[in-house]
């Protein structure tokens, strides 16, 4: 037993009928369980500054996916300086702000096993995973972490959830799935667009009832760039 003031445990060695103290630690080993004793590994060891690609299914069913331009568009930053694309939910792809894709990623990552609820489910649908909550996945050098999440755990506030591919079902204290609230705004880097200018023709600028532009012709190795200002101004 513990003694009194929950400060370490009675011990006795058998056949002796002395009574000892030993440290909380020592005696908490001996009281164990089985959960205890399980690796609480989910998948590869990712880093959230090694992150490659990340997909969120939100609960609302709206997705968020970040992954890494293609080196074409890598060369002309048309949607920002970093390295990564918004490329849903937007109907255009936007630039993913790296430090928002990094939290979101260390967010995903940060998902513990609080407990151990089925190793071989009969039926995943018991559990809400035959068609999932909520989805979210992080990939990098090492391979891909995909997490499931399904119904509520009863009597508390833990939710099912599982890797996928694997059959074992976890359970995970709902506060830490924080971020499948993240609004896909707040990943997107500000920029409207960023044009190379070796690929814009015309620009006009309308200001009231005037109109400015400034068109672009190019001859074999200079760039000659002719001003043509149109003034719609009544005479």
């Amino acid at each position: 037993d513990p003694t009194p003031a929950k400060d370490g445990y009675y011990l006795r060695v058998e056949g002796d009928p002395r009574v000892y103290t030993v440290w909380t630690v020592v005696g908490e080993h001996l009281h164990w369980t089985l959960s205890d004793l399980r690796d609480r590994t989910l998948g590869p060891s990712l880093a959230a500054e090694d992150v490659t690609a990340l997909l969120v299914r939100r609960p609302d069913g709206r997705v968020i996916e970040i992954v890494q331009k293609p080196a074409e568009e890598a060369k002309d930053f048309p949607y920002g300086f970093g390295r990564f694309v918004l490329s849903r939910p937007y109907r255009t792809p936007r630039g993913a702000d790296i430090e928002k894709l990094r939290e979101l990623a260390a967010s995903v990552l940060a998902v513990e096993i609080d407990g151990f609820a089925d190793d071989r489910p009969a039926d995943p649908a018991a559990y809400g995973l035959a068609r999932p909550w909520a989805e979210a996945s992080v990939s990098g050098g090492p391979g891909t972490l995909h997490l499931q999440f399904g119904s509520r755990a009863p009597g508390g506030n833990q939710r099912y959830f599982r890797v996928a591919g694997r059959p074992t079902v976890y359970t995970v204290d709902e506060g830490r799935l924080a971020f499948l609230d993240t609004a896909p705004f707040t990943l997107a880097e500000k920029f409207v667009i960023i044009p190379n200018i070796d690929t814009v023709d015309r620009i006009e600028i309308s200001a009231g009832a005037a109109t400015h532009a400034l068109a672009i012709t190019r001859a074999r190795l200079l760039t000659a760039v002719v001003w043509a200002v149109a003034n719609t101004l009544p005479a």
